[in-house]
């Protein structure tokens, strides 16, 4: 396991490397909310989803992700994802393959706030270009309310196509809250945002709205847990509707 000296120092370091390296696709449809605690040894098979401006060319959207999880160490929890996608008067077709690892870097409800490190390393098959993500996490508990707060910073790493385009990083945020009447029940808000490029910050995109998330025990160290949400458009930039849901069965 990390040492305590190691894990802090992996802070300063991923931040300066997100500087360093400072656009992948804003957040679409079937993107989620990430939490900075890892659960060792744990398999997770998940099921996320969305739809987006269906209606609209220019913007809609729908999207579907299939991954495979396991909590490698009591601080690493790493994940492979198949994205696909399809837009108005287009096949569904095979997106995007993606790697995500989640880094525990302090002990569960030991200080007064959770944080931890979220890198992704993505390959989009339709733009034939490599991504990559890298950001803090941090999660507070207080009675029954409980606060999510990714910060990303993404950028484009390589493309094929057009090797000697521009990629500028972009900045982007992922916030939750939620309250825990029950397990099964847990009413909430949930919200995705976009900063624009390093250089240039702005309110680029931004989408808002009531979210309900919840967790059944199966037994046996088994369970399902889901989340769902729709949310509003509240930029120029940003698509009018999003439904998104994400479904994940855990099990040891």
């Amino acid at each position: 396991m990390f040492s305590t000296t190691f894990r802090r120092g992996l802070i300063p370091c991923a931040l300066l490397l997100c500087a360093l390296i400072a656009p992948r696709a804003s957040a679409g449809p079937a993107d989620s909310v990430y939490s900075p605690i890892v659960h060792w040894r744990e398999w997770e098979l998940e099921l996320q989803g969305g739809v987006q401006d269906w209606s609209h060319p220019a913007t809609g959207e729908r999207a579907s992700k299939l991954a495979l999880a396991y909590g490698l160490t009591p601080w690493w929890r790493t994940e492979f994802v198949a994205e696909y996608s399809q837009v108005p008067a287009a096949p569904a077709r095979l997106e995007a393959f993606e790697w995500e690892n989640v880094f525990q870097l302090t002990d569960h409800g030991r200080y007064w706030l959770d944080m931890g490190i979220f890198a992704e390393l993505g390959h989009n098959r339709l733009q034939r270009s490599n991504d990559f993500q890298l950001g803090p996490m941090f999660q507070k508990e207080w009675g029954r309310s409980q606060v999510n707060l990714n910060l990303l910073a993404a950028r484009q790493i390589s493309r094929i196509r057009d090797p000697g385009a521009r990629r500028p990083t972009e900045f982007k945020y992922v916030a939750q809250w939620k309250y825990r009447v029950s397990p099964e029940l847990q009413p909430g808000v949930q919200v995705f945002g976009s900063l624009g490029n390093f250089g240039r910050l702005h309110s680029d995109k931004l989408r808002a709205g009531p979210a309900l998330i919840g967790m059944a025990s199966l037994g046996d160290g088994h369970k399902l847990t889901y989340d769902a949400a729709i949310l509003t458009g509240l930029t120029r930039n940003t698509p009018n509707t999003t439904v998104r849901f994400r479904i994940e069965y855990e099990f040891y």
